[in-house]
């Protein structure tokens, strides 16, 4: 009796001692491509990271300004008038500055998003929507 239960057991165990010998068969062969696939990873990452933190020094006083002077309520479009950067960067940098500082967004018309960085000053106001007509009021008796 106890051979028919090492018998049943047997096809089982050479099912998976195939594919595991492969695997390692695979992975002692390679492992040097895969170190230096590995590396590249990092570096990549280190380089966007760097990358990333020499924008965000350029630009964070020109956001700053554009935060305090639209009271808080932001677009990319904003963004790339006063930094020339392009319409992806300024989205993908919003983006960041959006998720780390907590920003809300807002709709306003039907074609556009606004960002809306609270300072927590006047909180359930809609300050965005004034702050753009107070803007095209301006601009109105301008003209």
């Amino acid at each position: 009796m106890t051979g028919k239960i090492i018998d049943n057991g047997a096809p089982v165990a050479l099912a998976l001692i195939v594919p595991i010998a492969l695997v390692l068969v695979v992975l002692y062969t390679a492992w040097p491509l895969i170190l230096l696939v590995s590396a590249l990873i990092v570096a990549w990452k280190f380089w966007e990271n760097y990358q990333w933190q020499k924008l965000s020094q350029k630009i964070n006083p020109t956001f700053n300004q554009l935060v305090r002077d639209n009271q808080g309520c932001l677009t990319h479009t904003d963004l790339c008038l006063k930094t020339d950067l392009s319409a992806a960067v300024a989205k993908k940098y919003l983006a960041k500055k959006a998720e780390e500082l907590g920003a809300q967004r807002q709709k306003y018309r039907k074609s556009r998003n606004d960002l809306l960085f609270s300072d927590g000053k006047c909180p359930g106001k809609d300050v965005c929507r004034e702050s753009r007509e107070q803007g095209s009021r301006k601009s109105r008796t301008a003209i």
